[in-house]
Parts: structure tokens; C-alpha cells; sequence
């Protein structure tokens, strides 16, 4: 089956906080942000936690950002949905 959010994200907090979509449209659940704010958000928790922001910075870029610039609308309304959960 599928994993459910927990498994997906590692920690439900990152989904509250808008972190497993910073830059996935609002219509498809995200935070809608640029890819500037995107940059400073990773760099600010860095300075903290590495792992958490490369985790972060991974989810959306390799784990949301192909499937945002190249996917169908089909395809998007099926994952980035459920990428930001």
C-alpha cells in the first residue's frame, strides 16, 4: 500500500508548518512561496539542523519539483497533494 503522511515526511510537524510544500501552488494544498523565499527558508534552518533542511530542500526539489514543472495537471492534482500532507 501507500505510506501514510508519517512515513512520507518523517515528522507531521513539517506539513503544519507549510515546509513540505514551499513552493507548490496554494490550489494544490502548498505554500505558493518563490524560489527566494524557498532559498532562505532552507538556509535559516541550516543554520541549525543540516539534516533537517537538506531533508526539506530534497522533499521539494527532487521529491515535488519535477513533478510541479514538468508533471500533468492529472499528475499534479494526484502527488503534490499528497506531498504537502
Amino acid at each position: 500500500g501507500e505510506p501514510d503522511a508519517d512515513d512520507r515526511a518523517g515528522d507531521p510537524h513539517l506539513a503544519e508548518l507549510g515546509l513540505l510544500g514551499i513552493r507548490i501552488p496554494e490550489a494544490y494544498g502548498g505554500s505558493g512561496l518563490d524560489t527566494l523565499a524557498y532559498a532562505m527558508i532552507v538556509e535559516e534552518i541550516a543554520k541549525f539542523d543540516g539534516s533537517l533542511a537538506l531533508t526539506i530542500a530534497s522533499h521539494n526539489g527532487l521529491g515535488t519539483g519535477h513533478i510541479l514543472r514538468f508533471g500533468s495537471e492529472a499528475q499534479k492534482q494526484k502527488y503534490l497533494q499528497k506531498a504537502v500532507t
